[in-house]
């Protein structure tokens, strides 16, 4: 009697140490679920929060790209296309503080975060978004029909703005790393991740705007 004492106790230390060490495990593997908008909020939330990226009372805009697409070209129209399909990434670009909002093209809605703006990038923009021109006329900004004649008369290129390109991986999408722009570029080579690669495939195309995944 007393050694099946012995050997239950013992099972029972196995399965405890068992659980233990799934349980240590777990703990170890962050949880990657996160939704598109959870990535965009995150993000947002972390180039807000450093000066060197965001200054307070700017605005800026933002696009989501679930696939990374590098293109380089190469000759007669062909481009070699660089595939990175375990990367997506997030763009967020400088929006000068002359730079002209219409009633015919205000965007959808804004995330504001420690005193900067963020817009999305032109999809689905046009006219009816009260709430957004009242944040933009809060900030002082132009709402016009007259939009073309203020644009010209008004805007002017800032050469200091930069472009900001957080690439992270699918699997896990805190994984990041971060390249800054003085211009915002159509396609970005991404930085080297370990255990990432890239498919390479030959493509024709007349010019960057014409390339498949151009945005």
């Amino acid at each position: 009697m007393e050694h099946k004492n012995i050997s239950i106790n013992t099972n029972w230390a196995i399965v405890l140490f068992l659980s233990i060490l799934c349980g240590c495990s777990s703990a170890r593997q962050p949880n990657h679920q996160m939704s598109k908008d959870e990535i965009i909020d995150h993000y947002l939330e972390l180039c807000s929060s450093k000066k060197s990226i965001c200054r307070s009372q700017s605005e800026y805009s933002y696009q989501y790209v679930d696939t990374v697409h590098y293109y380089e070209f190469y000759n007669d129209s062909m481009y070699v296309e660089h595939e990175y399909s375990q990367l997506s990434l997030l763009k967020i670009s400088y929006i000068p503080p002359d730079w002209p909002y219409y009633y015919e093209t205000l965007p959808p809605f804004v995330i504001e975060k420690h005193g900067v703006l963020f817009l999305t990038y032109q999809v689905d923009w046009g006219p009816g978004h009260r709430d957004v021109e009242e944040i933009l006329r809060s900030r002082r900004r132009y709402v016009s029909t007259d939009s073309f004649e203020y644009f010209m008369l008004n805007y002017t290129v800032n050469d200091d703005a930069k472009a900001t390109y957080i690439f992270f991986t699918k699997d896990n999408p805190l994984r990041h790393k971060t390249l800054r722009s003085n211009m915002m570029y159509l396609y970005v080579e991404p930085p080297n991740f370990k255990g990432v690669n890239c498919k390479t495939r030959m493509v024709k195309a007349k010019s960057s705007i014409d390339l498949p995944h151009y945005k």
